[in-house]
């Protein structure tokens, strides 16, 4: 795996630090609101190359987990990667904040990047049947994205505490009434309200942390 995003491709685009490459768990996410990445992207298109280095460090991993789910190998994702970052850098003052997050917008770079790459490498592999199916790998390929905006809801969801998974969890994949709720846990049904709604609010919080606008996200 690359140790970094190599932009030497690109004269424009600057080399984040060495060290940012996206490690689960690790450097590869920072405390990020979705303004947050929003002010980066504004500081990004005045040609702040700190600005596009934190960037890099906030969203990489979820760049790449996205590219590995398309690509299905972790190469092609590195340069996957490496080709969205020049994109970002070069293409900054097209990001407009009223039609999605920042996050949103990386990712969807990434996913267009992620698509080309597996329709060049089926293209190279295998061009007579390329000519015949010229897109049979859209339905997979698609399906990453998919894939990869559940496992971020998933991911979003683990991350609340176990009280408010559990309300969340009976109220709107259970479909339970908060009576029937309050029955289910043997609690008061003003607590099942009040714990509803630290939970939603403990949601938003971390969906906003997460980098993503609720409906965005929500909307898988």
């Amino acid at each position: 795996m690359r140790a970094e995003v190599d932009a030497a491709h690109s004269p424009a685009a600057p080399r984040p630090e060495p060290g940012l490459y996206p490690v689960r768990g690790g450097g590869g996410r920072t405390a990020a609101s979705s303004s947050g990445f929003t002010d980066l992207l504004i500081e990004v298109r005045k040609g702040d190359e700190q600005a596009f280095a934190r960037l890099y460090e906030a969203c990489a991993w979820a760049c790449f987990s996205l590219a590995v789910r398309v690509a299905r190998d972790r190469d092609l994702a590195a340069d996957i990667v490496q080709d969205t970052f020049i994109a970002v850098w070069c293409n900054s003052a097209a990001f407009d904040a009223e039609k999605g997050s920042a996050m949103t917008w990386v990712l969807t770079i990434t996913h267009r990047k992620a698509v080309d790459v597996v329709r060049r490498e089926e293209r190279r592999r295998s061009p007579s049947r390329d000519q015949e199916h010229p897109r049979s790998s859209e339905p997979w390929v698609e399906s990453g994205w998919l894939d990869h905006q559940r496992s971020e809801v998933r991911r979003v969801f683990a991350s609340l505490r176990r009280t408010h998974r559990e309300i969340l969890a009976l109220a709107y994949f259970g479909g339970l009434s908060q009576s029937e709720i309050a029955a289910r846990l043997s609690i008061p049904i003003g607590t099942v309200k009040s714990r509803t709604r630290a939970a939603l609010d403990e949601l938003r919080g971390a969906i906003a942390a997460a980098g993503y606008d609720r409906d965005e996200l929500l909307q898988q």
